[in-house]
């Protein structure tokens, strides 16, 4: 099979929707406490939720500022420095990863955006106040696959139970593997 005609292809996977939250209501809660975190554990859909409440918040006139960390690069780049140091009240500050960020980094990301609203994505509850908690289920995987191929998880010859447990409960890797279970078709 063709990457591009896997359905779980990561195009298709970025196009899938974030379930279980009204954006809008987290949008306005996140306003108010000014900073705050999407709190879960890999694969549970933090980055997916961050993207669409950023979009809300675009959509409202807010300008975005992102600054994604990933465990092979926690320090806030020369760039992210610059942005975050021209930060205005109607600005939503979007930090994925803000779990990695060194203590001296968190000071000066606090210090800089005191007028903004900074959402961050943590898994499990720290520095910044907990917006949602976000969980994953073997139904929720269920729907995923359901609205990548039509069909249920059992029709790829795979237990859905088994393939959530085998991931402990990370969605984004059971999706990989069934893209290479697909692949190898």
């Amino acid at each position: 099979m063709r990457a591009r005609d896997n359905p779980f292809a990561v195009d298709r996977l970025h196009a899938l929707r974030f379930r279980g939250g009204d954006v809008g209501a987290l949008w306005t809660r996140a306003v108010q406490l000014r900073t705050s975190a999407l709190v879960g554990a890999e694969g549970s859909g933090k980055t997916t939720l961050l993207f669409e409440v950023a979009a809300h918040g675009r959509s409202l006139g807010y300008r975005t500022v992102w600054v994604q960390l990933r465990r092979d690069a926690r320090r806030l780049s020369s760039a992210h420095r610059a942005e975050l140091g021209a930060i205005h009240a109607d600005d939503v500050v979007c930090i994925d990863g803000a779990d990695l960020l060194p203590r001296l980094d968190r000071w000066w990301v606090a210090r800089r955006t005191r007028t903004a609203t900074v959402i961050g994505t943590l898994h499990a509850p720290g520095w910044l106040p907990t917006l949602a908690s976000l969980t994953t289920s073997p139904e929720l995987l269920e729907e995923l696959v359901g609205e990548l191929t039509g069909a249920p998880v059992a029709a790829l010859a795979v237990d859905r139970e088994v393939l959530f447990a085998r991931h402990a409960g990370n969605v984004r890797a059971a999706l990989r593997e069934l893209y290479d279970l697909r692949s190898a078709t």
